[in-house]
């Protein structure tokens, strides 16, 4: 994630951000919200379909939308 950053690759950096965030949801909810939310400041820029349906993803996981 730190050599994403680093290299200002902002897609698998927000990638990356959401597969942590995944797996702390677990133990640790409130951490875990915080790399959603970091993920998704990163993907909305991007406006593919990919990009789109990313941002959906992390948008449920975070409760911003009901699924």
């Amino acid at each position: 994630m730190a050599a994403h950053h680093e290299l200002d690759d902002a897609w698998h950096e927000a990638l990356a951000l959401d597969g942590l965030a995944t797996a702390l949801a677990g133990t640790d909810l409130t951490e875990a919200h915080e790399h959603w939310r970091s993920a998704i400041r990163l993907l909305t820029p991007y406006d593919d379909r990919r990009a789109r349906a990313a941002r959906l993803r992390v948008e449920r996981r975070l409760g911003v939308l009901p699924g």
